[in-house]
């Protein structure tokens, strides 16, 4: 799924412009990252319609003091997980790319799968985002099997972790690949030094 929380970022400020359209409302990104991260949320159901979502108004104060009030822009950000298209992906919405993945494994563990959905990175942080994803899988037709979604706190932290547990085992240093073996060999090194 090519979708990052800075592109739910860009879209948070877009709308933000919309609704708060004073020439002096140009916050910074890193303080849209932070109304993002502090005041979006996810509707238990799919917003049919991007402009009526559930208003639940909240206040955020500006660097400079000022102070703005969201309402349907909380909800209507991380929509964007679910329906990519909205900011014109396009790509599955993160439900169907979790069915659709498993979907294509074996049989006999998909059982297993559906009970194992492990949730990681700093987009599934958003209040509600658990539970939405373990509805809108069995809406695609799992119900039946049990369905478990996990969401670990600390879970926006859980890519590095992985990848630092890698980089520390032995066998992975093998695979390290110095920028000058890369302009040596370009793409093909990679294949060479680990499959």
């Amino acid at each position: 799924m090519d979708l990052a929380g800075s592109d739910l970022t860009r879209y948070l400020r877009q709308i933000l412009k919309e609704s708060h359209p004073s020439p002096s409302f140009l916050p910074h990104p890193s303080t849209i990252r932070d109304i993002k991260e502090q005041l979006c949320y996810v509707t238990p159901n799919q917003l049919h319609k991007m402009h009526k979502p559930p208003t639940i108004e909240k206040t955020y104060k500006l660097p400079s003091g000022q102070e703005i009030t969201l309402g349907t822009e909380r909800s209507r950000c991380p929509e964007v997980l679910f329906s990519p298209s909205y900011i014109g992906y396009e790509c599955s919405g993160v439900h169907e790319s979790i069915y659709y993945s498993i979907s294509l494994s074996d049989s006999h563990i998909r059982r297993d799968l559906y009970r194992n959905i492990v949730l990681t990175g700093g987009s599934t942080m958003f209040a509600g985002f658990a539970e939405r994803i373990e509805r809108e899988v069995r809406v695609l037709g799992y119900d039946a099997v049990g369905i478990e979604v996990v969401a670990p706190p600390g879970r926006n932290y859980l890519s590095w972790v992985g990848g630092s547990v890698l980089a520390s085992l032995p066998t992975f240093h093998d695979m390290w690949i110095s920028s000058a073996e890369y302009d040596e060999s370009g793409p093909p090194i990679v294949h060479k030094k680990c499959f």
